[in-house]
């Protein structure tokens, strides 16, 4: 029977040296590289979560399949075990498996191993925080402290996220003998198929607990943990044990391995099992999202957060952030300029609250070009911009096939809520703004933000409006009439009209909003 090795370990903590003795020892075939189809379906399952390689979430509920792990098997299976046939088919020996975030992996392709015949094994690689403090000064140049607290946060995942059964090797033991690790796991010969080394014997005598059952947390590991000044003593229901709740005391300290992992359910449901609010800011370009920002920052705090994700194909990435919201729920804000919304996000025990503010599509694109004309940042905008007048600049943007910047952009990313992909512009959009609960704007931004807090206090009872004008280009009070009387002189009859032509959907719409908001001048 073939084996199949899952190593879960966060990057720099010795998980490709392991990786080279099982393919030393004749048990695996060298590591899938990162061009390979199993490869790209991580990364892709690993950006539907929100996993970074500093941040894997610590909390989701992999060991009864339930939440984001149910729903990456249901969206990722069939592509998995796809990927498997490409990969594995002529396999003669076995693969190994390693990520910085395979213990959320791990379950997924054991059973897609199982599937197609062969033992499976899951083993977490631990290192000392100093360890990993000099690999990250010497790859990125973090300080030890911070160092430290990532160490901390990754192992902490690697710990609660790992698969039942997993078996934990630390790194200096594979450096310095690297059979006798390889023998403490169940691996001491080729092809080697159930696990008999002695100090899982000698465990799961001493607890009457199966290690097969139970991940082994060796006294090494937990003192390691320790030093990183997560936990006072090793008898005290500190904070290791209090984030990992199901933390169980067996054995006695003379087997080398005296805590593990027990059943998950309690710890790992923690943040299910309660009523979230989440407030989701689609901060779109030149439309007083930064102002919104900091308005939400000041409320929020650290609670407020910032993700940016890939929109793949011009096709709606709520898929993305909805599983992110899921792996992130400790925060309350999420705002992004890329993340498109849903009008059924569909997330248990979670309420969102989209928000998101549109402007004259006239107005955006002057305001976006003075701004791009100024910025430091070199961009194909910016460099766009600091070389031509405005007139030019439009005619380019606008002349472009695939360049969607100026052209109904709002009305566009309005019409992501109701569909993955746009079959009818005005009619999706439309859809939207007749369901959202709240849409601003910017022309009545004082106005939409007494609205704002209105809708944000029923699940935020605390929310205030705070002055903020961030980021603004234009600082005199004019009517829109009169703004729009200067662009037209700006760009000439002719490109006036053909932004004006290109922007139909968000004029009617932004004309919508001036009337519910009383703007005269409209």
């Amino acid at each position: 029977m073939r084996n199949f090795v899952s190593l879960i370990s966060p990057p720099n903590c010795g998980a490709s040296q392991l990786s080279e003795c099982l393919v030393a020892g004749g048990y695996v075939n060298p590591e899938i590289k990162a061009k390979s189809a199993i490869a790209n379906i991580n990364k892709q399952m690993m950006s539907a979560i929100g996993v970074t390689r500093h941040n894997i979430p610590t909390y989701l509920n992999l060991g009864g399949m339930k939440g984001p792990a149910s729903w990456l098997r249901e969206t990722f299976l069939q592509d998995m075990e796809m990927a498997w046939l490409i990969d594995v088919e002529d396999s003669d020996l076995g693969i190994v498996l390693s990520c910085p975030s395979q213990s959320i992996l791990s379950q997924l392709w054991s059973e897609v191993a199982r599937k197609n015949g062969f033992w499976c094994k899951s083993i977490l690689v631990t290192c000392e925080p100093e360890v990993y403090a000099s690999s990250e000064y010497k790859s990125a140049g973090s300080s030890f402290g911070e160092s430290q607290s990532v160490w901390s946060r990754l192992m902490l995942a690697s710990i609660r996220n790992s698969p039942l059964g997993t078996h934990i090797l630390r790194y200096s033991d594979v450096l310095s003998a690297p059979v006798l690790a390889l023998e403490s796991v169940g691996l001491d010969g080729v092809g080697c198929q159930a696990p008999n080394s002695h100090s899982e014997v000698m465990f799961a005598a001493e607890s009457s607990i199966c290690a097969e059952d139970r991940i082994v947390l060796s006294k090494r590991l937990f003192n390691a943990l320790s030093n990183a000044k997560l936990i006072d003593d090793l008898d005290s229901k500190a904070e290791l044990c209090d984030s990992i709740d199901y933390l169980i005391r067996v054995g006695d300290e003379a087997s080398g391995n005296v805590y593990a992992l027990g059943d998950a359910s309690a710890g790992r449901n923690k943040l299910q099992n309660k009523r979230h609010s989440i407030i989701l800011h689609h901060h779109l370009f030149k439309n007083a999202g930064t102002s919104v920002d900091h308005i939400l920052k000041r409320n929020f705090d650290q609670l407020w957060n910032e993700k940016e994700f890939k929109v793949p194909n011009r096709l709606s990435n709520s898929d993305l952030v909805r599983s992110y919201n899921i792996a992130n729920s400790d925060y309350s804000v999420f705002s992004s300029h890329t993340g498109h919304g849903s009008l059924d996000f569909g997330i248990e025990d979670t309420s969102i609250y989209p928000i998101i503010f549109i402007r004259h599509p006239v107005l955006r694109a002057l305001s976006a070009y003075d701004f791009e004309k100024k910025q430091t940042v070199e961009t194909d905008g910016s460099i766009l911009a600091k070389s031509n007048s405005f007139e030019d600049y439009i005619k380019v943007r606008l002349g472009r096939q695939n360049d969607y910047a100026f052209k109904n952009f709002q009305a566009r990313r309005l019409a992501h809520f109701t569909g993955k992909r746009i079959i009818d512009l005005e009619k999706q959009s439309w859809a939207t703004v007749e369901s959202l609960p709240f849409i601003g704007l910017v022309e009545e931004f004082e106005k939409s933000m007494h609205e704002m807090a209105l809708y944000l206090q029923g699940p935020f009872p605390d929310f205030k409006v705070y002055e903020a004008h961030k980021n603004v280009t234009s600082k005199v009070p004019k009517s829109i009439e009169e703004k729009l009387n200067e662009v037209s002189d700006l760009l000439g009859e002719e490109t006036f009209m053909n932004i004006v032509r290109h922007n139909e959907i968000d004029i009617s719409i932004h004309n919508y909003l001036c009337e519910k908001y009383k703007l005269v001048d409209a």
